[in-house]
């Protein structure tokens, strides 16, 4: 791109739309190098209006107005119309002039509307107006998550792209596929302690959502980032993994857009979870996956304001990978489980009924009814004086998850608190699975209010069949190892304290 050729025009349906480009572009141009502006270290090759240059280098000039009716002209669609209904063209006009002044820095070429790297950005910008409606692309940096080869695996809307190396490979990966999104991230934060990183990518479109006042941009990047959402979630239930959401950034393919990256931050902490379980997808789990998350979306219910039984203990579950204390992971992850188990309508004897129900429902050969119920009691215990006030000291904190059968593993105390969050965590997962399974059976339906579980329970045929009812519902989607217990994570460090 070192030799510059003359831009001809050509008799287009879009010719005037090009040439007020080109001439906008000229006095873009113009305006930033008299500003000092440009010309760009390809380090810096971005630039945005209000942070690095004003709009009122453009707002106003001929050059704007021009383009402005050429496109209302060329795209009556998109530019007539009412207030919530029309697009305005000065962002376009930003877009243009940002995504051509990023094209000439990184190509290193002269800085000309009449150019080659310029004539791309026009072409951009007329590919961009004739998409149907705004498609926002959402990129997401998670953790604990190796794919299975060297071609990403694709999961219903979502591509999930293997072998992100390092966060900083990674963050150079997420600037692939959004134009200057890399840069930004690796600016802002970078986490060098995060591991196993997969990037998994959506695209989608919408339409704008007018009581909110949101564009279809904005309904179609929330969309598609809740679609992330419950991928995670669904690695969490199905494999047990501790997939954590690093980073995303939200925007539009392409160097010329009206939407650029906007980056967000999930994990707030520099260290990862102290115990960590890597998923490892592969083809063979997509079909399983795509369906469980079908469940898991029936389970939560569509209208957020109305939450459930599951939509509840779901949040629970996905909360309690946040960076919060210990303590409130614990009482988080058994507000879980209350609501799983008990639900609103019975207070008697709560803490029994919780122990006893997921003792009978969550036991496997590798864990069996006495350790689950001892577990449950002693965790619930710990957040009963928790939430009643009792100060507890460090060593009777220490003695209750001590008590936990999971703190075997690992001969540090400091370890303790850590693995007992953990398997409380994993808990919660196996009930979630076997309370929705259950209900979609009818065998516990979530709306009964006076079905008398617990002489179900103990009647030893019936208890057999509830437990196959919901296991046998995930081997059949080739989830066979989710019913069980988690396996012991490695113990990568040792913490002083619990998360």
């Amino acid at each position: 791109m070192g030799t510059d050729t003359t831009y001809s025009a050509e008799i287009t349906p879009y010719s005037d739309v090009r040439r007020t480009a080109r001439d906008l572009l000229a006095r873009g141009f113009k305006e930033l190098r008299d500003s000092r502006v440009i010309p760009r270290a390809r380090t810096a090759a971005w630039i945005e209006v209000g942070r690095d240059y004003e709009g009122s280098l453009l707002n106003g000039t001929q050059e704007l107005r021009l383009f402005e009716e050429a496109l209302a002209a060329a795209f009556p669609h998109r530019f007539t119309g009412g207030v919530g209904e029309k697009e305005f063209a000065s962002m376009y006009a930003f877009g243009l002039v940002e995504g051509a002044v990023a094209r000439i820095a990184l190509a290193d070429a002269p800085f000309r509307a009449d150019g080659p790297v310029a004539s791309t950005a026009i072409d951009e910008l007329l590919a961009l107006l004739q998409t149907p409606s705004q498609e926002a692309v959402v990129v997401r940096i998670v953790s604990d998550l190796k794919v299975q080869g060297d071609e990403p695996i694709v999961v219903g809307p979502l591509e999930v792209k293997p072998n992100a190396g390092r966060f900083y490979d990674a963050a150079r990966a997420v600037g692939e596929i959004l134009p200057g999104a890399g840069h930004e991230i690796w600016r802002e934060k970078h986490f060098g302690m995060a591991y196993d990183l997969a990037i998994v990518v959506t695209r989608g479109t919408a339409q704008p959502d007018r009581e909110r006042t949101w564009t279809a941009f904005d309904v179609a990047a929330r969309q598609s980032s809740q679609r992330i959402n419950a991928f995670v979630t669904v690695l969490r239930m199905a494999m047990a993994a501790t997939t954590e959401n690093i980073v995303e950034a939200v925007g539009q393919a392409g160097f010329v857009r009206v939407y650029r990256p906007r980056i967000e931050y999930f994990r707030r902490q520099w260290m990862p979870l102290a115990i960590r379980r890597v998923a490892s997808l592969e083809k063979r789990h997509v079909s399983g996956l795509t369906e469980l998350l079908e469940h898991l979306e029936r389970w939560e219910g569509n209208d957020p304001k109305k939450p459930t039984v599951l939509g509840i203990a779901l949040a629970r579950l996905n909360r309690s990978y946040e960076a919060t204390p210990w303590f409130d992971k614990l009482v988080d992850l058994c507000v879980g489980l209350e609501a799983v188990l008990i639900g609103g309508t019975e207070q008697e004897e709560i803490s029994l009924k919780l122990r006893t129900r997921a003792a009978y429902l969550l036991a496997t050969p590798r864990d069996p009814v006495g350790a689950i119920y001892r577990d449950v009691q002693s965790l619930y215990g710990l957040r009963s004086r928790i939430m009643h006030g009792s100060t507890l000291s460090a060593s009777q904190i220490a003695s209750r998850f001590g008590q936990v059968s999971v703190s075997a593993r690992s001969p540090h105390p400091s370890d303790h608190g850590n693995l007992s969050i953990d398997r409380l965590r994993d808990l919660l997962r196996r009930a979630i699975l076997a309370r929705g399974f259950l209900d979609e059976k009818g065998i516990w339906p979530l709306a009964a209010k006076d079905f008398d579980v617990d002489h179900s329970l103990i009647d030893q045929q019936e208890r057999l069949r509830w437990q196959a009812a919901w296991r046998n519902s995930l081997a059949e989607l080739g989830l066979s190892e989710s019913p069980d217990s988690a396996p012991p994570p490695p113990l990568d460090w040792v913490k002083s304290s619990p998360e």
